[in-house]
């Protein structure tokens, strides 16, 4: 797979991800939009044509005073924290709350968007998936996971739901990995 086809699965990832993020916060409207953008970019939408859409839907979004007013301070992970959990990706590089992560979110869907047609080759190694980097202590999603217990203890249930869904840990990721373990051992 080239880097183009990488970022479409990412981006499409991403929108997947926000999606859930808007539902959960009571915008389901922009969460359908996110859904069809996604399903544009799996369907293969030329880059020139699901850019605009993206675009519109970023700023939309992005703008959002009262989803930034409902996110705002909720689920706080430093950078420092975050590398300390050994997260990488858009959880590490928000540097924040709910609020930051989603806007990483889609500051890295504009990016992906125009990356679309680049016939570059993937570079597993340099190129993340969409939730961080995997390692040597497994996926990207388990790093996240390390990460909740710590953001959910005293939280109040609308909080760690916006929590839980600005990190969007892929617990279809968790489950290839630790699928091929055997529980005797």
């Amino acid at each position: 797979m080239g880097l183009g086809g990488a970022a479409r699965r990412r981006a499409a990832a991403r929108l997947d991800s926000l999606a859930r993020l808007l539902s959960v916060a009571g915008w389901p409207a922009e969460a359908i939009v996110a859904r069809r953008l996604r399903d544009d970019l799996i369907d293969g939408a030329p880059g020139g044509a699901v850019a605009p859409a993206v675009e519109r839907f970023a700023r939309r979004v992005g703008r959002s005073r009262t989803l930034a007013w409902l996110t705002r301070g909720i689920g706080r992970v430093s950078a420092r924290e975050a590398r300390e959990a050994g997260v990488s990706g858009p959880a590490a590089r928000a540097d924040g709350d709910v609020t930051d992560r989603y806007r990483q979110w889609l500051a890295d869907i504009r990016r992906d968007v125009g990356l679309l047609e680049e016939p570059a080759l993937l570079r597993p190694a340099a190129d993340e998936s969409p939730r961080g980097c995997w390692s040597d202590d497994g996926p990207p999603s388990a790093a996240l996971i390390r990460l909740l217990p710590g953001l959910l203890r005293g939280a109040e249930l609308a909080a760690a739901r916006l929590t839980v869904a600005s990190l969007d840990p892929d617990l279809d990721e968790l489950a290839a990995v630790w699928g091929r373990v055997d529980v005797d051992d």
